[in-house]
């Protein structure tokens, strides 16, 4: 605001001083003054043409510019008459004063001419002199606006790079604090990702041991229902062909058969156990562990082959030898079979049974 003040208030200054300088030229000399010496001439009267200057009178002077070719100073004073400023026309109004001019004149009068050309040199000589005080003080105007000027944008450049600084310094703190945050937030995320992935792990862990452990319980299932159709299979068989036998006791075939094990009524409990233990095993099949599918699949159909071509068509009451014989080479395969399936369902069942966790402390 102070360096627009300081430039608008020298434009001003230079505006006046040439306006000031233009006008002072066109009222004292030179071609320009010609067209008003031309219009004030006819007010003249005759007498003011031959009018001559007396003696100066210390009473009756009025200040003028000193006369000298000099440098006009600005307190010089010449003395000049006063009749000289107001003369009259002849109709007894007072005449415009006369004006010098540079037409050529037909008489020259060296007594008006020689004060005219003497104020004249004077006026410019103090035009000079101002003109050259003016260009002094403008040049130390200039010379000290643009030291301020030169302070000034010197100021504005030190305050620019103080401010420039600040402005880094500020973007060092926010940079740095930004980068801790997202250092941070990496390592939260880290954190999260790491415990996500112990979490799932445990989570799939649980699953599978939890499926592993729904499968186990329901082999176990199937394991001891099978086992249970088992047992009463081989109860059947061992009260019809060995009625000693206790529920339990390993079917082992007696020496001779009573004559209940002759008559064909006595073997349809036999044969409904027998379709009970397949028929259960078929549609279980697929939850048993695979050997032990196998197994019980080879036991049904040694099953059939002794019940259907080695015992069933040799029970009648009056059987020959060859009949009994039939009939004892098929119960004593049924005992081995029996034997071998008890065993393997036992050990199937017992090795579920040990690898299910124990249940956890509360």
């Amino acid at each position: 605001m102070e360096l627009g003040a300081i430039i608008v208030t020298i434009v001003i200054l230079l505006v006046a001083l040439g306006a000031a300088v233009t006008a002072i030229m066109f009222n004292v000399g030179g071609a320009a003054t010609a067209p008003v010496r031309d219009r004030v001439r006819p007010l003249i009267g005759p007498r003011l043409e031959r009018l001559t200057i007396p003696a100066p009178n210390p009473a009756e002077t009025a200040v003028l510019p000193p006369p000298d070719t000099g440098s006009m100073e600005p307190n010089a004073t010449v003395l000049a008459p006063r009749d000289a400023v107001a003369p009259t026309t002849g109709n007894g109004r007072a005449g415009a004063l006369a004006t010098p001019s540079r037409e050529p004149a037909t008489r020259v009068d060296p007594v008006r001419d020689e004060p005219r050309d003497d104020v004249q040199a004077a006026l410019r000589a103090a035009l000079a002199a101002g003109q050259e005080r003016f260009g002094h003080q403008l040049e130390q105007r200039s010379e000290a606006l643009a030291e301020r000027i030169g302070r000034g944008v010197e100021s504005i450049g030190e305050r620019f790079e103080r401010g420039l600084e600040d402005l880094r310094r500020e973007a060092t703190v926010h940079r740095t604090a930004l980068d801790e945050r997202l250092a941070e937030v990496e390592t939260r995320r880290e954190q999260t990702i790491e415990h996500l992935r112990t979490e799932l792990g445990r989570l799939g862990e649980r699953v599978v041991r939890t499926s592993s452990e729904r499968q186990r319980e329901r082999q176990a299932t199937v394991l001891a229902e099978l086992y249970e159709h088992f047992a009463r299979l081989e109860a059947s068989v061992a009260a019809v062909t060995n009625p000693v036998l206790l529920p339990g006791e390993p079917f082992v075939p007696p020496p001779e058969l009573p004559a209940d094990a002759l008559i064909w009524d006595n073997w349809k409990d036999v044969g409904e156990r027998v379709f009970a233990f397949a028929e259960y095993f078929n549609t279980r099949r697929v939850v048993l562990p695979e050997p032990l599918s196998r197994d019980v699949a080879t036991f049904v159909v040694t099953l059939r082959a002794a019940l259907t071509m080695a015992i069933y068509p040799n029970v009648r009451p009056h059987p020959s030898r060859e009949q009994l014989a039939s009939v004892h080479t098929g119960l004593a395969q049924l005992a081995t079979e029996f034997s071998l399936l008890r065993a393997r369902l036992e050990a199937d069942y017992r090795a579920l049974a040990d690898a299910a966790p124990a249940p956890p402390n509360s």
